[in-house]
């Protein structure tokens, strides 16, 4: 049996809190809303769960939505 090409994770690399943010809209549409993206070396750490160590000023996990 083969193994299939993408492998979905559980976890996500969070930006530290020294990570460039710059704000873009996406080229294929018309609507041009606006998202945040994120930079970082991609040697350098990321950034942590508590909201002292990632750029969002969040403790992570967030919990349930609602």
């Amino acid at each position: 049996m083969s193994t299939p090409l993408y492998q979905p994770v559980d976890k996500i690399l969070l930006p530290p809190p020294n990570a460039e943010m710059f704000t873009t809209a996406c080229d294929y549409c018309v609507v041009a809303c606006g998202y945040k993206v994120y930079r970082w070396p991609a040697q350098g750490p990321s950034g942590g769960p508590k909201a002292k160590d990632n750029a969002f000023g969040v403790d992570f996990p967030t919990g349930a939505f609602g």
